[in-house]
């Protein structure tokens, strides 16, 4: 069967929303040079007449082809593609190395099919633009004796992957099926069964295939308790599945479409993460695949978001900022998140990440690896694999939390001078186990500086070092945080730069200085002159009642950005915002503001809630979803979120100051990072919950009590926000009074 997971299709955030209610424009395009057509789609407004040459993106990798029908709504059937831009001069000369190289390819495709029996006669060969993928077409009967040759070939011509195709059946081979694609045929076939209505609808899928489900997005979780209120989680087992932004980047037109899809398929709602992935929860038990296929056609996908994979990256955010020094490092660090993401997470048939700021994508080839090596995104890693990007002067996303982090060194340059070096760090995880000693959470420390041009190079050698390096013991062992504490920061410095051969010029004089500055204000003015405003929703999860709000930024050809923070980032193009009604633009306090000066956004918190139901855009819900979805929670954590919070706030009151932020995690794995919060309240136990304080950026919540109880929280605090507000140095927040003084 069509299975509802292959070929899904992926697009981040464009420069405006195309006309189609879907948000997805679907043309009909030639591919060269083979002359096949087939249906492709975009999110972006790329001007693609008829007879213009565009670059496409299919399962078979990246393609020139010749646009026939623009806006082809009328042509029935799936996507087979995704239209990627209209083709440069640099896309035409790689076309023609490209052809260079397939007629060596078919030289040597001819020399292999000597061996094959029965025999055939090659055609023709062709190579994708990025020297990813080949196809051999011939004249003859198709066997398995050509699977090996396919290997040979691929191996000879520095290629992922060649593919045989008999020109008169169509029908393909590559090689014989490995291990992980026989698992991958059995996880599919259990798949049906569980989802399909019969005496199996709604079964445990199994833990043999639970990874393999997580490497699809989808997780199985069985409901514990009540629905919430204002959710329709079903009763049994559901679905969860987590979609993959770049970086956050998504259109108003794609996040209408997924929270119309959880009202028709899942629990009403959709949940914001802080790695700036987008959940649906309480999809039904036979409603998984229909799901897939459905995001698939909305050039949406899963893949990377769970399993054992590299993860979404994050990054920061928000817009380039219209004040030059403000925005020193912003570009490179939306830049180098772009190209870190295009390379080393999964991909399906088309993974092509872009920011409205298109321009910003020229530079990235500079920062590509070797088109022609194997993809770090293929290999098989013992755990899963997170990477961040920040820059020295902001870092919103908590990024030494993460397995892989990369600071973009902004002090270095001035003017227009660009950022030239990183900063790399490794061995982040706040993760921890409560019933072993031997778990713990760490910062990723620094492992040495190189320049932002071998920045993919470096990643793509630390993830290999990664997947070779597996611990042995407990799934929990093996992240690769405990292989850095183990080895040693010196240790495995020598090790990168053996391995690199002086590829890579890995320096450890000092790391550069990091602000720990990680907070965003409520609106501001980009660089374009455009206005971006932040929208919280509570517990970072949008229902039918964001839903006109959303309608009305897609209206205004917005540009919509997952937060760090569960937050939305939108930005309203200054041509557009005459067209907002006064409901929206009361979102930033004033109506009719965001046709006014950017500081008539900042609002109060009483025009972000009530009907509109948004939150106050400056304290952020830092929660998970935990019970009675998540199978790993031991407590609730969204559900009790009022209690905790209205705690902080009670014991802020007793003393005169104001209540730092709460992040409320329900166990140990901490998806709403409790231990980079200035409080942070774990789940233990389903009774007993530690307290955190002083966690931030560039420190660790330093663990003070544990607490059964909303009255022993405020008990325990009080103390500590009593020091505070005596001690504290004039605009000193929280966690950097907290280790000023507790290193005492």
């Amino acid at each position: 069967m069509n299975r509802p997971g292959d070929g899904d299709f992926d697009a981040s955030s464009g420069d405006s929303s195309p006309p189609a209610p879907s948000g997805v424009r679907a043309l009909l395009v030639r591919l060269l040079p083979d002359g096949e057509v087939i249906r492709c789609g975009t999110v972006h407004a790329i001007a693609a007449d008829r007879g213009q040459t565009v670059v496409v993106q299919t399962h078979s990798g990246q393609w020139l082809g010749e646009c026939l029908v623009d806006n082809a709504a009328q042509a029935t059937g799936p996507l087979s593609g995704e239209l990627l831009r209209t083709a440069t001069e640099q896309d035409q000369v790689r076309a023609r190395q490209v052809a260079a190289a397939a007629e060596q390819l078919r030289s040597k495709a001819e020399q292999s099919a000597q061996q094959a029996e029965p025999p055939i006669v090659v055609v023709a060969a062709q190579i994708d633009l990025l020297q990813h993928t080949a196809v051999v077409r011939f004249l003859g009967k198709p066997s398995e004796a050509l699977g090996p040759l396919a290997v040979q070939l691929a191996d000879a011509c520095q290629l992922q992957r060649v593919q045989w195709t008999a020109i008169e059946t169509g029908s393909s081979i590559t090689a014989g099926p490995s291990s992980d694609e026989i698992l991958d045929g059995e996880f599919w076939e259990r798949f049906d069964h569980i989802t399909t209505p019969g005496d199996e609808l709604g079964h445990a899928l199994g833990k043999d295939f639970r990874i393999h489900a997580g490497n699809r997005g989808l997780y199985q979780q069985k409901r514990r308790g009540a629905s919430p209120p204002g959710r329709r989680v079903p009763e049994g087992r559901s679905w969860m599945i987590r979609v993959r932004t770049a970086a956050g980047g998504i259109t108003a037109s794609q996040l209408c479409n997924l929270l119309e899809l959880a009202q028709q398929f899942a629990d009403g709602t959709l949940r914001l993460t802080i790695r700036q992935a987008i959940q649906l929860h309480g999809v039904a038990a036979d409603a998984g695949g229909e799901v897939l296929g459905e995001l698939r056609q909305r050039l949406l996908t899963t893949v990377g978001s769970c399993g054992n994979a590299v993860r979404n990256l994050t990054c920061c955010p928000l817009p380039l900022d219209a004040d030059p020094q403000a925005r020193r490092g912003q570009r490179e660090v939306r830049e180098l998140a772009l190209s870190l993401a295009r390379d080393l997470l999964p991909s399906g048939p088309a993974f092509e990440f872009r920011f409205t700021d298109q321009a910003a994508a020229a530079s990235l080839p500079s920062i590509a690896a070797d088109p022609a090596k194997a993809s770090a995104a293929t290999r098989v890693l013992p755990h899963k694999f997170k990477v961040g990007v920040a820059s020295d002067r902001h870092d919103c996303a908590d990024v030494l939390t993460n397995d892989l982090a990369f600071v973009v060194r902004t002090a270095e340059h001035t003017g227009s001078q660009r950022a030239q070096r990183v900063d790399i760090y490794v061995g982040g995880s706040t993760a921890y186990r409560t019933d072993d000693s031997r778990s713990f959470p760490r910062l990723a420390s620094w492992l040495g500086t190189v320049p932002i041009t071998d920045s993919l190079a470096a990643a793509e050698m630390l993830l290999g070092m990664f997947a070779r390096r597996d611990t042995p013991g407990p799934r929990h062992f093996r992240r690769w945080k405990y292989v850095v504490q183990r080895t040693g920061i010196e240790p495995l410095a020598d090790q990168f730069r053996q391995q690199s051969q002086g590829r890579i010029d890995l320096q450890r004089d000092a790391p550069a200085a990091l602000s720990g500055q990680g907070t965003h204000r409520g609106h501001g003015t980009d660089a374009d002159g455009d206005r971006w405003i932040r929208l919280v929703p509570p517990g970072g999860r949008l229902t039918i009642d964001h839903l006109p709000t959303l309608r009305k930024l897609r209206q205004a050809h917005a540009t919509v950005r997952v937060g760090t923070q569960h937050d939305l980032i939108a930005s309203i193009p200054e041509s557009t915002a005459a067209a907002l009604s006064d409901e929206l633009c009361s979102l930033g306090g004033n109506p009719g503001s965001l046709q006014g000066n950017a500081e008539s956004l900042a609002g109060d918190a009483e025009s972000l809630a009530g009907e509109s139901g948004w939150l106050a855009s400056g304290r952020a819900q830092r929660v998970c979803p935990a019970l009675p979805t998540c199978p790993l929670a031991v407590a609730a954590a969204e559900n009790d979120w009022t209690t905790w919070d209205t705690a902080v706030q009670a014991s802020a009151r007793l003393v005169g100051v104001s209540p730092p932020e709460l992040a409320l995690s329900g166990c140990a794995n901490g998806c709403s990072r409790p231990l980079t919060s200035p409080i942070g309240l774990v789940a233990e136990s389903p009774h007993k919950r530690a307290v955190f304080l002083g966690g931030g950026p560039l420190h660790l919540g330093r663990r003070v009590g544990t607490i059964t109880s909303a009255q022993q929280f405020v008990d325990l605090l009080t103390p500590w926000l009593t020091r505070f507000g005596a001690e504290k140095a004039d605009q000193e927040d929280f966690s950097d009074w907290f280790w000023r003084t507790a290193r005492k």
